[in-house]
């Protein structure tokens, strides 16, 4: 399957867009005239004792983060999604361009990198985002 990988230098966030006519990579298809973003967030920590499953601060799939995805201009919010018990997240997006801001780590939050989305009318962009902690 054809796509395109791009990746930040810190390796925090993952963005995968995938080449299909009217279809998502997972077989769903997009609404006609939009494009899908989909992703998962998943949470890079400590390991947690077995049959312990609480994120964070355990790493794994991180359920109920939300996220926020603006227009080009960085401030006004075009959508707003959370991510179900898998972490996995989904947001129907009219074609254009979109930032999803990327934290540096949760003990600096302050520091947040523009991340540019482009949507594309019948494509899906997948858009995974890992918050690491940098504690292991």
């Amino acid at each position: 399957m054809p796509f395109l990988k791009r990746s930040l230098a810190s390796g925090i966030i993952s963005l995968y867009l995938c080449i299909f006519p009217t279809m998502g990579c997972s077989g769903q298809t997009t609404q006609s005239g939009y494009g899908q973003l989909t992703g998962t967030v998943t949470f890079a920590g400590v390991d947690c004792p077995p049959g312990r499953i609480q994120v964070p601060p355990c790493s794994g799939p991180y359920p109920d983060h939300e996220i926020n995805i603006y227009k080009d201009d960085g401030r006004t919010v075009a959508a707003k999604t959370i991510s179900d018990k898998d972490g996995m997240f989904a947001a129907v997006l009219q074609p254009g361009s979109y930032v999803i801001y990327a934290f540096g780590s949760v003990s600096n939050p302050n520091i947040k990198t523009p991340q540019i989305i482009i949507m594309e009318s019948g494509k899906t962009v997948i858009f995974n985002i890992r918050i690491d902690t940098g504690i292991r």
